[in-house]
């Protein structure tokens, strides 16, 4: 049984006969035009379903809800009728406020090769490099190579400022920018709520005239700087639940995933447990079949974190500071990508799995590579980690490319 059909059974149970039938086909329809206009903003078949069932509510409410308009006298029985499907309809209807987004432009200024970036290149890198672009075709071949792997990296994008604020207000906060400040905001979500300060002076950029803010910054500082529940829900342009608001996440042409509002959650839970500086990599589906991959038993669609131990040095950091990586990954038949692409000639040997913080940080410190991964918690941003996931072993694909 699907899970509509459960929901169905729960929600018009204490129904009989031609009255169950009605309110059968009228919930079905309801959820059918929710999960076709979820579908339409980016949603799997199966998150589309998720993400309706969740916006009808309760299944056991609106049993309760059904009950009382089929057992009362028949004026309150055609009243409440009105009323249920008139939710139902209302609940059907309703559009969150879309967010538009743009690729961030400072991500592809490197695919430019000019002499500047090949300089502050290893030199060995720096002289691969140089031959790959003197082929023939070797620049195209190198400028499309990285801008695809800009794209799939998080953090690229850049959300519209303007969409931010009116998704914000349609849903009652107030929305205050200090005069003369070129990112400084008050955001109250009540009207007895303390205003918060939110300081995106340094995040915000501004494209074509319009202000746009970095989504890693836009999250870490949502999570330091409030305390009302953040949610997400949906793998490609997801829904962020922030209080009352809700704000659909980028659009068909400019798409923006859920491994981008993940990563500002994550950034501040991994620095308090490991100390230092991050890295994030979000590996997209074109890679899949050249990475490694673990075993995960997980719903389609879940959202893990793989930790990774290896350690590199910045070469456009002065500091030079070493980082450990973490890339967020979606569970796709029962299992999950890593960044590792190759058995063999890795740093630190052939990589193993873990299943705690505690050996992650054994395996560390004997200077061997590890990988420890964690499910996404998309109901509560700010304690994002779940369970770390049992260690399993990794599988490497052969050289043909399969298993």
């Amino acid at each position: 049984m699907s899970g509509v059909e459960r929901y169905l059974k729960r929600a018009t149970r204490g129904l009989w006969g031609q009255q169950k039938r009605e309110a059968v086909t009228e919930l079905r329809g309801a959820i059918e035009d929710k999960m076709y206009r979820h579908r339409l903003c980016g949603l799997s078949e199966a998150e589309a379903e998720q993400a309706a069932l969740r916006d009808l509510g309760s299944p056991a409410a609106i049993a309760r809800e059904l009950s009382m308009v089929h057992s009362g006298p028949q004026v309150m029985r055609t009243t409440l009728l009105l009323g249920v499907a008139g939710l139902l309809g209302f609940q059907a209807l309703a559009q969150v406020n879309v967010v538009r987004a743009i690729p961030d432009p400072r991500w592809t200024v490197n695919c430019r090769f000019d002499d500047a970036y090949l300089a502050s290149l290893p030199p060995d890198t720096a002289a691969a490099t140089r031959t790959q672009l003197a082929q023939p075709g070797g620049r195209e071949r190198l400028v499309a190579q990285c801008k695809a792997d800009a794209a799939a990296s998080i953090g690229n994008q850049l959300l519209r400022l303007a969409d931010v604020w009116a998704a914000f207000r349609a849903s009652g906060v107030t929305v205050q920018q200090f005069p003369g400040s070129a990112g400084l905001y008050n955001i109250a979500f009540t009207a007895t709520d303390a205003p918060r300060l939110l300081d995106l002076s340094q995040s915000v950029q501004v494209v074509g005239g319009e202000k746009y803010v970095d989504t890693l910054s836009f999250m870490t500082l949502l999570a330091d700087r409030t305390d009302v529940p953040l949610q997400i829900t949906g793998t490609v342009n997801p829904t962020l639940t922030v209080g009352p608001a809700s704000l659909r996440l980028g659009t068909g042409t400019a798409p923006v995933r859920a491994s981008d509002v993940y990563a500002g959650a994550l950034f501040r839970q991994f620095e308090l447990q490991l100390g230092g500086e991050l890295g994030f990599l979000l590996l997209d589906s074109s890679h899949l079949a050249k990475s490694s991959t673990f075993r995960a038993v997980l719903p389609e669609g879940t959202h893990v974190a793989v930790l990774d131990n290896e350690q590199f040095v910045c070469a456009a950091c002065a500091s030079g500071t070493p980082r450990h990586m973490v890339s967020v990954q979606v569970a796709r038949d029962s299992r999950v990508a890593t960044n590792v692409s190759q058995e063999s000639g890795v740093p630190g040997g052939r990589p193993v799995m873990v299943g705690t913080l505690k050996e992650f940080k054994a395996v560390t410190a004997a200077g061997r590579r590890a990988l420890l991964a964690y499910r996404l918690n998309s109901a509560d941003l700010r304690h994002v980690l779940g369970d770390p996931l049992p260690a399993t072993p990794l599988d490497f694909p052969t050289a043909a490319g399969g298993k």
